[in-house]
């Protein structure tokens, strides 16, 4: 089996919760499905951002200065249908973000191929889901639902990342690189999303490992990424071998000039120049003209 760990960018809360079904869902299954956490994205929203919002407000003397909604103050005067949709703003900062979570395909663990590893996949993926806010304090987990009305199971896992301690603006504020750093990884935003991402693939073999799943050794290009370090090392460690590879070219024309200059002294017949060289191609030029000579007499005899 393999594990999958991917974001959704064309993530819908409400495809999540069934308010919303697609064609590739089993509508006799939905019943079936565990919801961990469920709130939508105001919801969310005001848990994280309504207190610090509010002391915020009662700070500034200016009304113009004060934050009505700080989803609308991030993001603009969203349809609230279209909040459950991620939105992102010049800064570049999403609204929320989701992982998309899966254990084997449908021939190793499908629902309906093979229910007893989609049992196992299932207990998985609900202890993975389970322990993840405990895991990622800063990333607040608001909605956390396992679909088993479709092929294989598979977990939608959908976050709002936050940062404390902020001396301009709010206390509290919507920041993935700073919520990635309070919880201990890079400061470099792309490093940080790489190394957790990693991590949490780890914790989820190890979940399969211990409910007795086989799971695949991950591969670069596989879920696993480079990061800029990896790639500057492995570049300079490239470098290096061209470099000696270079080196033993070198070597071997030193050594091929020197026999080549030995044999142009001790052979007379060496072609060192143009004359000479015009000279040893004459027999070819000969040899053709009496080719030719030869195959006219016998076309004669022939006749």
């Amino acid at each position: 089996m393999r594990i999958s760990f991917c974001g959704g960018d064309n993530a819908k809360i409400r495809h999540n919760t069934r308010e919303f079904v697609s064609t590739n869902v089993d509508r006799s299954r939905i019943q079936n499905n565990i919801v961990i956490v469920n709130q939508t994205v105001p919801e969310a929203y005001e848990k994280l951002f309504g207190e610090p919002q509010r002391k915020y407000n009662a700070k500034q003397k200016r009304k113009d200065r004060k934050i009505d909604n700080y989803y609308k103050h991030l993001f603009g005067d969203v349809p609230e249908k279209r909040q459950d949709e991620i939105q992102t703003n010049a800064s570049n900062q999403h609204s929320f973000y989701e992982h998309i979570v899966q254990i084997g395909d449908k021939d190793s663990a499908g629902i309906l191929t093979n229910p007893k590893n989609a049992q196992i996949v299932t207990e998985c993926l609900q202890e993975y889901a389970e322990g993840f806010q405990e895991r990622n304090p800063y990333l607040c987990l608001f909605n956390a639902i396992i679909h088993l009305d479709e092929t294989t199971p598979h977990l939608h896992l959908d976050t709002i990342p936050f940062a404390e301690g902020y001396k301009k603006g709010m206390e509290r504020q919507l920041s993935i690189s700073k919520a990635l750093e309070a919880m201990g990884y890079s400061k470099n935003c792309d490093e940080a999303i790489r190394d957790f991402t990693a991590n949490e693939r780890k914790i989820l073999r190890e979940i399969c490992e211990r409910h007795g799943l086989e799971i695949e050794r991950e591969e670069k290009g596989r879920g696993i990424s480079f990061t800029p370090q990896q790639m500057r090392d492995g570049i300079s460690e490239q470098y290096v071998k061209l470099k000696e590879i270079e080196k033993s070219l070198n070597e071997k024309n030193q050594h091929y000039r020197k026999q080549k200059n030995h044999y142009s002294k001790s052979n007379p017949h060496y072609l060192r120049s143009h004359h000479n060289c015009r000279r040893f191609q004459l027999p070819s030029t000969l040899y053709r003209k009496r080719s030719r000579s030869c195959k006219m007499k016998l076309m004669k005899l022939l006749a």
